[in-house]
Order: C-alpha cells, then sequence, then structure tokens
C-alpha cells in the first residue's frame, strides 16, 4: 500500500513538472512577443543560427560617434554572415546608457529589418 502510494505521487509529481515546463516555455515565448519589443513577430521568432557568436565590439553609450559604432557592428555581421533578423536583436545588446534609453523608445513591432 505505501510502495503504490509512493509511486502514485512520484507519478503525479513528475506530470506536474513536465506540465509546468511546457507552460513555462510557452508563457515566456508569449511574453517576448506580446513585450514592448521594438521588433516584429517574424524578427523576434528567428532563431540563432548554429555557432553564432557576438562579436566582441565597445559599448555605445551616446556619447561617441553613432555612425562609427553601427559601421563596426555591420562590418562583424556581415563578416560572419548574420542574417537580418539577428542583426536586429543582437544590436541591442551593444547598447548602453543613453543608447539603451533612445533604443527603448522606438515603437513596439516597428522594426522588421535592420537596413
Amino acid at each position: 500500500m505505501k510502495v503504490q502510494l509512493e509511486r502514485d505521487m512520484k507519478t503525479e509529481i513528475e506530470k506536474a513538472i513536465r506540465a509546468f515546463k511546457g507552460k513555462t516555455s510557452r508563457t515566456v515565448s508569449n511574453f517576448v512577443l506580446r513585450s514592448n519589443s521594438p521588433f516584429t513577430e517574424e524578427v523576434s521568432i528567428y532563431p540563432l543560427p548554429p555557432g553564432f557568436k557576438m562579436p566582441r565590439l565597445g559599448m555605445f553609450n551616446g556619447t561617441r560617434d553613432p555612425f562609427d559604432h553601427l559601421e563596426v557592428y555591420q562590418s562583424h555581421m556581415h563578416l560572419q554572415g548574420v542574417p537580418d533578423p539577428i542583426m536586429c536583436m543582437a544590436f541591442f545588446t551593444t547598447l548602453e546608457g543613453l543608447g539603451r534609453v533612445c533604443f527603448n523608445k522606438i515603437p513596439p513591432g516597428s522594426v522588421g529589418s535592420f537596413t
């Protein structure tokens, strides 16, 4: 009786964990798409290419030449053959301070291309 009860409990716990994991991944994906992300859905759901590595670039904080930062970023990404949607999403990671503040003012769902 005790052994059967333990098995039943273990089965129920495993079921609950699987259900929770499934809900969590869907919830996170839905949250990202529904958040105030400036990216279109097509850009947001684009998968990272296998082996993608973000190039080591200096951060842009709004005090340096923005065109220089953009040119260096594009050169590194094009050299790796990074697809346009990934270039869109990865660019945000090169910003800090005022650069990030400006990026956060882009209207939701308005960025569908890097060019």
